[in-house]
Formats: C-alpha cells, structure tokens, sequence
C-alpha cells in the first residue's frame, strides 16, 4: 500500500483519536486561557509553552478524513509569504537555523515550497529549521499548503516530544495547540493555484525545547518536523 494511500485510510479511524488528542491538550504546552482564532476558523487555545504534551493524530480532520480549507491565497501572495517567512530573524545556514530576537514574532511557514522535498516545512528559505524564540515571545505562525496530490494535507502541532515519530502518532496534540492539516494546492499549476492557510499563536513562556509537527499520519515519520528552542 502506498503512503499517501495509507494516509487516506489511516484517516477514516482517527474519530476517537480526535477525542484524545483533545483531551490531551488540557494538559499540552498550550494553555486553556483566551486565545487568537486561526484564520483557517479553527478555534485556536491560547496559552503559554509550558507543560509537556504529547504527540498523536488528535487534529487531523474530521470523520472521512477531510481537511480544512482555511483561508486562501494566490501565488503572488504566497510568495511574498515566502519572502517574508522570518522577518527580522538572524539566519545561520550552516547550523539551518533562525534565531528571533523580538518580543512580538511572525513567521510563515511553508508547507512542501515548491523545488523543495516532500514532507518538509520551509522558514527564512530553511528546510524544517531550528527556530530560537526569546522568552517570552508572542509567537504567531501562518502555514501555508502549497504541496500539490489529493493525499497532500499538511497541517502543525507543537509538541514536547522528540523525534523519532510513529506513523500513526499515537499521542500527538490535537484541540488548540496547532493548525489542523490544510488542503493541498487548487491546481497542479502554480501560478493559476490557490493555497490554503491557517494561523496558530501562543507565548513562549517557558524556556526548553519543543517541536512543531506535521500531525498527518506518516508525514511527521518521514521527516517533516522542526525544533523550536525557547531561552
């Protein structure tokens, strides 16, 4: 069986995944306090980066598996989202990382930009970079989907837990503590394609080491997760 074909099927089970993954945020590096909504509509928990959590499926879509739309862009806007991805961060290619120094961060990260590899984040023109947060920090991260194929949700979760990923993820984060996978591009086509995007925002306030995820069954296996570094 395929991945991507695993991945649709996987799908179908995570309704009682969906449960836990909820349940496990209450107690997740996000807190329960007031928080942003993501432009995707997707209820996102405010809080803070504290205690650890864990890492399942909790958030992938819905019974049938479908992914979220979220808001949408064109390739010229998606590009200057590219442009921008991490502005006022010090990038460091020889250790693929990117340090923030403000209290107030906003980066896009790309899901799968184009001529990069599969099941890869992209920030500052890195692929699945550290990110150093000061702390304290009010993070916001936008994703945006640019991957293109009828499997290609990416979606985001933070976690405490390290790689390595089981395919099926049985404890990630799900509820508010991420960006629930985003369709894939409208169109094979780059530049005629919409993209999908969704908006995730917490405070960094407790110094440590944390990971954001891709919480698509087998995605995160196969590589696509960063680590963030609060200090």
């Amino acid at each position: 069986m395929s991945r991507r074909h695993a991945t649709l099927v996987a799908a179908l089970s995570l309704t009682a995944a969906f449960v836990l993954g909820a349940a496990l945020a209450q107690r997740g590096m996000m807190g329960g306090a007031p928080g942003a909504t993501g432009s995707n509509g997707y209820g996102m928990g405010g809080g803070t980066m504290g205690a650890s959590g864990g890492y399942g499926t909790g958030g992938y879509g819905t019974m049938g598996g479908g992914a979220s739309q979220g808001q949408t862009m064109t390739w010229t806007a998606a590009q200057h989202a590219i442009q921008n991805s991490a502005a006022g961060a010090t990038v460091n290619t020889a250790d693929n990382s990117l340090t923030f120094n403000d209290t107030r961060i906003h980066m896009n990260v790309i899901a799968v930009q184009p001529d990069n590899p599969d099941t890869t984040f992209e920030v500052g023109g890195l692929v699945d970079p550290t990110l150093h947060i000061p702390r304290g920090a009010t993070v916001t991260m936008t994703l945006v989907n640019m991957d293109y194929g009828q499997d290609m949700p990416h979606g985001l979760v933070l976690t405490r837990e390290a790689p390595p990923y089981p395919y099926m993820g049985t404890g990630m984060m799900g509820g508010g503590n991420g960006i629930p996978p985003l369709a894939a591009r409208s169109t094979d086509d780059l530049q005629s394609a919409t993209y999908a995007s969704g908006t995730l925002q917490f405070q960094a306030t407790t110094p440590g080491t944390y990971y954001y995820v891709c919480q698509v069954p087998g995605h995160a296996q196969d590589g696509m997760y960063g680590k963030i570094i609060v200090e």
